[in-house]
């Protein structure tokens, strides 16, 4: 029997938000991503608003809304161009890319129908990938054309990340999928010695190892970690648990400190030190770094401007 992977994905929101320390979060309230394009002028957010918000990074006013069926579940802009690239699930809306400068979109191609969470932009800003809901890796070029469908084994992607340096694609939903480019080769590892639903992944700057956030089980009282893994799924170090789910995480450009997000910011050193982090508040779901500032995007529906060093600078709700 198929699996209902809309069912399943709302289950799992459900459950998140019953997590969330001492707040009463709505599913539309909800905003799964943030994003800062290039020039570090405009923020791109989404979740279950019916709308991709566009903000000025200045003074957080809104410049843009463009009208997408919930949910969206990321966003992300092109690394050096403003298009913006958003996917959706639990949507009668498709995937696309969004060209800010014209206001068109072009519509993604050959994604599962019960939708996608994981996207990510190659370094050079060529290419982009998806990984969908029924567990494959997309690769598209940066107009939106279709290039090829890769099956990873697993049941659905929740997160990408593009190696720095080399063509290669690491995916997270139940296990570790490692994409080489060069010839197509997939090669799997498992985080646990038991199945956890990862959230998130991103490779360091360097390319030598990997930091991944996963869910954790709740019910049988396993924790939620990040862990740094070898490509080679050697396991680098643990860090401490949170005490919700780590639903996303960032590198600065540096690679000097990596950002997670959970039921609070968390900034760790390069070798898994925890150096600070903010007050508990509505489960952080959106996440990105430029420079010394970082942007959020949470449960309660609200963006949020961060200095490195943690403290808010302004936030704005988003409903």
């Amino acid at each position: 029997m198929k699996l209902n992977l809309q069912l399943f994905l709302i289950f799992i929101i459900t459950i998140s938000c019953k997590t969330l320390p001492k707040q009463e979060n709505k599913w539309e309230d909800i905003l799964w991503a943030a994003d800062v394009n290039h020039t570090g002028q405009y923020i791109a957010a989404g979740g279950n608003h019916d709308t991709v918000k566009l903000f000025s990074a200045e003074n957080f006013k809104r410049i843009q809304n463009y009208p997408v069926g919930k949910s969206v579940t990321n966003v992300k802009w092109h690394p050096y161009q403003d298009l913006l690239a958003v996917t959706t699930q639990v949507s009668d809306d498709k995937s696309r890319l969004i060209d800010y400068a014209t206001g068109d979109f072009v519509l993604l191609d050959s994604i599962s129908s019960d939708g996608a969470r994981g996207l990510a932009w190659a370094p050079d800003g060529e290419h982009f990938s998806i990984g969908d809901n029924e567990g494959n890796i997309l690769l598209y070029n940066k107009t939106a054309g279709f290039i090829h469908k890769f099956m990873t084994g697993q049941k659905s992607i929740t997160a990408l990340s593009w190696h720095p340096a080399l063509p290669k694609i690491v995916a997270v939903g139940s296990a570790v999928t490692i994409l080489d480019l060069n010839n197509g080769k997939i090669s799997n590892f498992t985080t646990r010695d038991f199945e956890v639903l990862l959230l998130s992944v991103a490779w360091h700057p360097s390319g030598e190892f990997l930091a991944i956030g996963d869910y954790g089980d709740f019910e049988k009282g396993y924790p939620q970690l990040v862990q740094f893994f070898k490509e080679d799924g050697t396991l680098i170090k643990s860090l401490k648990p949170g005490k919700a789910e780590f639903r996303n995480l960032a590198w600065t450009e540096d690679g000097k400190y990596l950002i997670t997000a959970s039921d609070a910011l968390r900034l760790w050193d390069r070798k898994g030190k925890l150096l600070y982090q903010t007050q508990a508040g509505p489960v952080i779901w959106g996440l990105d770094i430029k420079g010394n500032t970082i942007i959020s995007a949470d449960a309660s529906g609200k963006v949020c401007q961060w200095q490195l060093q943690g403290e808010k600078i302004k936030s704005v709700n988003c409903r």
